[in-house]
């Protein structure tokens, strides 16, 4: 039998917005985002999201669709010129 890890590392690569680290969801369902280890730059337009557990992945290798949604709010990035 093999142990399949969980998700605990999402990197995002030209994120541009601000995200809600408070609001993120996954499947409709809160989710709490380490926000020691997790970051965004909005220089580099990268989001990190990195959350111990964050998504189980044995909960969805049995299951009928096989995905899981995560969704969170932002906000646009202003730009000064």
């Amino acid at each position: 039998s093999v142990t399949i890890p969980s998700l605990n590392l999402i990197d995002v690569l030209g994120y541009g917005y601000y995200p809600d680290f408070t609001s993120f969801q996954l499947d409709g369902k809160k989710v709490n985002i380490n926000v020691l280890t997790s970051s965004f730059s909005p220089i580099t337009r990268r989001l990190v999201i990195s959350t111990e557990n964050l998504v189980t992945l044995s909960n969805y290798v049995n299951s009928s669709n096989n995905r899981f949604l995560l969704s969170w709010n932002h906000q646009a990035i202003s730009v000064v010129l």
